[in-house]
């Protein structure tokens, strides 16, 4: 039963890792279009 409940507690750790990571990317890729727009490059 300990190890279940462990099983799930690194599962539930893990999604909430790559919802985080996904999240990140996510305002990252905002942020560059947002600079982007406001400062257009050069190239």
């Amino acid at each position: 039963m300990i190890i279940d409940l462990l099983k799930f507690s690194l599962n539930f750790l893990n999604n909430l890792f790559n919802d985080f990571t996904f999240l990140l990317v996510f305002i990252f890729k905002n942020i560059n279009l947002i600079a982007n727009v406001n400062y257009p490059k050069p190239f």
